[in-house]
């Protein structure tokens, strides 16, 4: 019988390459100590220039969108008319209805 498994040979084998991986961290942590800063405000100006990217293709998508309602709007309404379909008016106060 053997003194350890082929899982316990795994086992010290992967507490051993952890411990390795960390001696050489330790020794090259002192190289990269300067880089924290200013990673994290790359990071940080890279995240904000994405939300504003985020924001403009959005706002177009939303302009899109709208574009688009205010075309099928006509069609139907265009429709309406060719069939001969009476629309009820629009309720008082404008669109929507509801003040807020």
């Amino acid at each position: 019988m053997a003194l350890l498994d082929e899982d316990g040979r795994k086992v010290l084998l992967g507490i051993g390459i952890g411990l390795a991986s960390a001696a050489v961290l330790k020794g090259l942590l002192p190289a990269f100590s300067g880089l924290g800063r200013p990673l994290a405000k790359a990071t940080i100006k890279s995240g904000l220039a994405a939300f504003d990217r985020g924001r403009e293709v959005w706002a177009h998508l939303a302009e899109v969108v709208e574009d688009l309602t205010a075309e099928a709007r006509a069609e139907l309404e265009q429709s309406r008319l060719a069939s001969g379909v009476q629309t009820p008016p629009p309720p008082a106060g404008g669109e929507g209805g509801g003040g807020i």
